[in-house]
């Protein structure tokens, strides 16, 4: 019986005579199945969205660089105000006396 047994675990791998048909041939594991389908589609929605994302990252880095340029112009404008201010401040002659003078408001206790 023991041999019975072994005949029929090895008609069930399908050895020996090939009684049952061939479920898939040696070609057909090289072919993508189903399951790989999903994952080239799945995969491929990842790189389009990847790339949707680098270019809305370089759009934002080109408006970032633009005001940055913008803000360097608006404070470089401002310094050079700044310091004629103070070049017409220090060109002014002094108050008599060496003192500048500043008005207090007296307080009524």
């Amino acid at each position: 019986m023991a041999k019975h047994r072994h005949g029929k675990d090895i008609y069930r791998r399908g050895y020996g005579n090939m009684r049952t048909p061939i479920k898939h041939n040696i070609a057909a594991k090289f072919r993508p199945v189903q399951s790989s389908y999903l994952e080239m589609f799945i995969l491929d929605k990842h790189r389009s969205r990847l790339r949707q994302e680098r270019a809305n990252l370089l759009r934002r880095i080109h408006e970032i660089e633009a005001e940055l340029s913008c803000l360097d112009a608006k404070i470089l404008e401002m310094r050079d105000g700044v310091e004629e201010e103070m070049d017409q401040m220090s060109d002014e002659p002094a108050a008599p006396g060496g003192e500048t003078g500043i008005r207090t408001i007296p307080l009524g206790y």
